[in-house]
């Protein structure tokens, strides 16, 4: 026989911080790339004659500092070739939250995933991010050509569910909450001088990815009650930029600073409640996306045989699906925003 109380519970806790630092003393052909990742899985579940509770929480932070640069008075030739610096930052999580119950009388179950790339998730309202950062500063450079990346890919994948059913109360819920907050920056400063042959190229990117899903289904005799919620933010600064006195030449090509942004969210909050007598259910999902992306030249020089190109671009999109159903004998109310 079930026991009359059954209880269930599961966690888990991830967290990532990572430093790196390259300057000119490192190997040239390793360039700085962090590749993040963390694979996260709370589920619970439990069954008893009378009652059921489970619950189920995932936590989950990455925190990269990422920084490739020339700097200090230092001074770099490649007569013939190409001075490359890269910063690459590859951040990834993959989450599972889940709770499962049933019982004779009562059964109610909650699944959170709360999930950070960047930021500080002890304070939502932190200014703390992520920095991945290219730069020469107060430096020489002489080559044939230049190239000074920032990449960042972060991805969140969550996935969130609880189910319960009873013979005469259910009430679960899907909770599904991610942030990514990036610094992405490359730049020439502090009276740089550079001359290069062909061309000069700043690149900083972003390509930040959450997809979310967060789901319910709860089923009584009497009375269901359910709710499902996602909430999703990208919050990055992109930028590239000449500035500082510095000055820049390329004798026979183009300087082209450039920014691209391209962030996308996609997110699923549904919920699904039946009953004999009263059904509610209740989905929500807030997709943000406020992303600043920079390319300029202030108090410095360029000057280029061909073109000189500042270019700052966004494709950002968001696709987001809420929805809920709720059947009952008697009351059945069901809303989603």
């Amino acid at each position: 026989a079930l026991p009359s109380v059954g209880l269930g519970a599961g966690m888990t806790t991830a967290q990532q911080k990572t430093n790196a630092d390259g300057d000119p003393e490192l190997d040239t052909n390793k360039p700085i790339i962090i590749d993040s990742q963390i694979f996260s899985f709370a589920v619970a579940g439990g069954g008893a004659g009378s009652v059921a509770l489970n619950g189920s929480l995932a936590l989950n932070w990455i925190r990269n500092d990422i920084d490739a640069h020339i700097s200090g008075g230092a001074t770099a030739t490649a007569t013939n070739g190409t001075v490359t610096l890269l910063a690459d930052d590859k951040a990834s999580m993959s989450v599972l939250a889940g709770s499962g119950g049933g019982a004779g009388s009562v059964a109610v179950g909650v699944g959170i995933a709360y999930n950070y790339i960047g930021g500080d998730p002890d304070n939502p309202g932190s200014s703390n991010v992520n920095n991945i950062q290219a730069y020469i500063d107060n430096a020489t450079i002489n080559a044939s050509a230049l190239n000074i990346t920032a990449r960042s890919d972060a991805d969140i994948n969550a996935l969130v569910v609880a189910v319960s059913g009873s013979g005469s109360f259910a009430g679960n819920g899907a909770i599904s909450l991610n942030w990514i907050r990036k610094h992405v920056d490359v730049h020439i400063s502090g009276g740089s001088t550079v001359t290069i042959t062909n061309d000069v190229a700043l690149l900083a990117s972003d390509t930040s990815d959450i997809r979310s899903i967060a789901g319910q289904i709860s089923g009584s005799g009497g009375a269901a009650i359910g709710g499902a919620v996602a909430y999703n933010e990208i919050s990055n600064t992109i930028e590239a930029y000449i500035s500082g006195t510095s000055s820049v030449t390329s004798s026979a090509g183009d300087v082209k600073v450039r920014t691209l942004s391209s962030a996308n969210i996609f997110t699923i909050a549904a919920g699904i409640s039946g009953s004999g007598g009263v059904g509610v259910s209740g989905s929500a999902a807030v997709n943000l996306i406020e992303n600043d992306i920079r390319a300029y030249i202030s108090a410095s020089t360029v000057t280029a045989q061909d073109n000189v190109l500042v270019f700052a671009e966004s494709t950002d999109h968001v696709q987001s699906y809420v929805g809920a159903v709720s059947v009952a004998g008697s009351v059945g109310v069901g809303g989603s925003v």
